[in-house]
């Protein structure tokens, strides 16, 4: 998201943001080494939800219950419960149809 200007003012206007520890490793994984320092400082912008065993939960749920990938559950999971919208560019966990605000920043 460093580099899309739609995905910066969306984080911009929001104010208590949060990521799972799923998207912090996957983010950090992806990161070419000279662009490191620049993520490791862009995440700190974001409060890391840590794996409990009721997202946990939920994330079993939605993987028996989807075609979604477990690291997408434990995403999508993670956001039901912490009752926060889900900003994603993945349609297919847009369109899951949980109780959870689904929104992509690349649309608005």
């Amino acid at each position: 998201m460093l580099g899309y200007g739609k995905a910066q003012q969306c984080i911009r206007l929001h104010q208590d943001r949060a990521i799972s520890v799923i998207t912090f490793i996957e983010v950090l994984a992806g990161a070419i080494p000279e662009d490191e320092q620049k993520v490791r400082a862009f995440l700190t912008r974001f409060n890391v939800v840590q794996t409990n065993p009721k997202i946990a939960e939920f994330a079993i749920s939605i993987r028996r219950n989807s075609s979604l990938k477990f690291p997408d559950s434990l995403i999508l999971a993670t956001a039901q419960f912490e009752r926060r919208t889900l900003f994603s560019r993945d349609q297919r966990m847009i369109s899951i149809g949980l109780k959870v605000p689904c929104l992509n920043p690349y649309e608005l």
